[in-house]
């Protein structure tokens, strides 16, 4: 092509296609298909190229690039989607790879007067019928071939790969020296407990707050877990501050590892009252205001208090690394503490 005097070389096609190699995780396909009416001469010809791949990145796949799903083609033109489903599609079309991990192009000149182009569709006829019934039968074949079924496993193979590794990591940040755990101690005579590794998430804090409620080590009067939700509150419980406080039955608790995420979440006071984190965090998003209580800050939203208890401030609570523990548990029990 030459525009102004300048020349430039204009790749035709799918420039996906060009990808082609020996990737694992990545299916190509070529597959031709003829369907002639029954009692006829008349018959189809219908060609797909392309590929399916749980590897969608590395071929550009997306679909507001128009280039997933399938295609259809009349005489090397692109022109628009087919619901692959409609066209026989069972396990590609789902989550198998699903359709935005596919590229396949389906090529058939002989239905150019079929397309209904302003829709973005096919008209109903005899030709689009056997059309339907060749691509069909091409999914029928690619879908119950052994390399499909190859191709399915591999995704189970590398989630188990993964958690492999990933448990592998997960131990070994576990038996650093850098790893700081949470520890408990009752009285300076009674050994330490370790409760959990230093929080990293919301469930770690979980772990912490309920090995303290079962200690009743929990510096309230009343705190009894009822239940714990997947969504809304994460938890309600009978709880009373103290003794000067109006025990509250069945009220909500929410759990932050820090309490900037309160706000990020999107948490309305009025249905959070009360939050347990581990720590306040170093950018609040709202301002804390410090109580008498060391563990204890409140914060207002919405004209509402918010009451705020940081495990990490109760007493009897320390934090050390693996090599502070060993020194810790010397000094006070005559052995160290062993991870």
């Amino acid at each position: 092509m030459t525009v102004l005097g300048n020349t430039e070389t204009v790749d035709f096609g799918f420039p996906e296609l060009k990808f082609k190699g020996d990737k694992k995780g990545t299916v190509f396909v070529d597959e031709y298909q003829k369907v002639t009416k029954s009692g006829t001469n008349k018959s189809i010809f219908v060609y797909m190229k392309g590929f399916y791949t749980w590897d969608e990145k590395d071929y550009g796949l997306d679909k507001n690039q128009l280039n997933t799903g399938l295609i259809l083609s009349v005489k090397g033109i692109p022109y628009f989607n087919l619901n692959m489903e409609e066209y026989g599609s069972r396990n590609l079309k789902t989550a198998r790879p699903g359709a935005d991990k596919c590229c396949l192009i389906v090529e058939c000149d002989q239905i150019q007067e079929e397309m209904n182009i302003s829709r973005s569709g096919l008209v109903d006829s005899e030709d689009v019928d056997l059309f339907k019934t060749a691509v069909s039968k091409i999914f029928e074949k690619i879908e119950s071939s052994d390399e499909y079924l190859r191709f399915r496993r591999i995704q189970e193979e590398r989630k188990t790969i993964a958690g492999a590794e990933s448990l592998e990591i997960k131990k070994q940040n576990l038996e650093s020296e850098n790893q700081r755990w949470v520890i408990y101690q009752s009285s300076d005579s009674e050994k330490p407990l370790i409760l959990s590794r230093e929080p990293e998430n919301e469930n770690d804090v979980l772990c912490i707050l309920w090995k303290l409620e079962a200690l009743n080590a929990l510096p309230f009067k009343k705190f009894q877990t009822l239940g714990h939700a997947g969504y809304g509150p994460d938890l309600i419980v009978h709880f009373q501050e103290d003794e000067q406080s109006n025990p509250d039955r069945y009220t909500s608790i929410e759990i932050e590892n820090k309490f900037y995420n309160y706000t990020i979440h999107g948490h309305k006071p009025s249905q959070y009252p009360r939050v347990i984190c581990w720590e306040i965090g170093k950018t609040p998003k709202i301002a804390i205001n410090k109580t008498d209580k060391k563990y204890k800050s409140t914060a207002i939203k919405e004209d509402l208090q918010i009451h705020i208890f940081s495990l990490r401030l109760m007493d009897k609570v320390k934090v050390l690394t693996k090599k502070e523990l060993t020194k810790f548990g010397r000094e006070r029990t005559g052995s160290g503490l062993n991870i």
